[in-house]
């Protein structure tokens, strides 16, 4: 399956570099990194989900509600009360946090407590705006969401076709009541919000990056490798490891020097590595650690594997 899904990745870039002279510009693969992170951290959320032999059909229209918070407690500075437009909405809003929270403690799910009380603490308290407490409401009203859909999944036992299908008609008609019928929240002027989705690492960054990535696969491939062979299990031949490891060094150098090739219009300098592909790698390895080192990553292959 990695491999057709591979083979169907090249066969686009072919066809899309064959309609346009600019595909493969430097600037819009750059661009692409930037414009696809979203949707790749959605994907990498989802797998878990995919892995259980279920499906979450509102992933997408619930990060809207978690950005249209965010956008909304930033332009509002912190008045989430006269910011939602009335305060129905926003006793319901606060209501469903105590609700999300109370069912994470009933599943033991502490992390969701947690990130359920926070976004609470953070609408209720009226904490003037900040970027990085965006984020923090963005990520915890997004566990709250989560928290109550697991719920009705795995207590009630509602299918979860159904309950995310429901839900994303749902959280659409939640973004139009925040933002109004084709409305936009402007986030454009806090530097740091609009930084962390568009702005790159220096030309040092971007090399001191490719170090760190190549060095640590190197580290961890070769460290796994070896401890297999002193224990007399099954690996892979070592020439093919060290081929691994030799080939990402080689492709992660040619494109961290094509990033750090200016790629900027005019008088317009843009070099470096876009900031968020480090956090989609960080990501990526965080997942993949806790689904093939953890207890719970192997749970979740069991239960995909036989739900009984």
């Amino acid at each position: 399956m990695r491999d057709q899904v591979l083979a169907g990745l090249i066969v686009l870039v072919i066809y899309f570099a064959s309609q346009s002279e600019f595909f493969l510009s430097l600037r819009n693969v750059a661009n692409l990194f930037a414009q696809g992170a979203g949707i790749v951290i959605i994907a990498m959320g989802l797998v878990f989900v995919l892995l259980l032999g279920e499906i979450d059909l509102a992933a997408g229209t619930a990060s809207g509600v978690c950005a249209s918070i965010m956008a909304l407690h930033l332009v509002r500075n912190g008045n989430m009360l006269g910011g939602m437009g009335s305060s129905t909405t926003f006793y319901v809003f606060c209501a469903l946090l105590v609700v999300a929270a109370g069912l994470a403690l009933y599943l033991r799910i502490w992390p969701g407590v947690v990130m359920s009380l926070v976004a609470l603490g953070i609408t209720l308290s009226g904490a003037t705006a900040n970027p990085w407490l965006e984020m923090l409401l963005a990520l915890s009203v997004g566990t709250a969401i989560g928290c109550i859909t697991g719920y009705l999944v795995a207590k009630i036992g509602m299918p979860s076709f159904v309950v995310t299908l429901a839900l994303f008609i749902t959280w659409q008609g939640v973004i139009l009541k925040l933002i109004g019928q084709g409305g936009t929240l402007p986030i454009s002027q806090d530097k740091v919000l609009n930084g962390v989705a568009n702005s790159n690492l220096t030309v040092l960054g971007s090399w001191i990056f490719f170090v760190i990535i190549v060095g640590g696969y190197a580290a961890v491939a070769l460290g796994q490798h070896f401890r297999r062979l002193n224990r007399g299990l099954v690996t892979q031949p070592t020439p093919l490891v060290l081929a691994k490891v030799l080939a990402l060094a080689v492709l992660g150098a040619v494109g961290t020097y094509l990033m750090t090739i200016n790629r900027g219009a005019g008088s317009l300098e843009i070099v470096g590595i876009p900031y968020v592909v480090p956090i989609v790698l960080g990501l990526m390895i965080i997942g993949g650690y806790t689904l093939n080192r953890t207890r719970y990553g192997r749970h979740i292959y069991a239960v995909g594997g036989n739900a009984e």
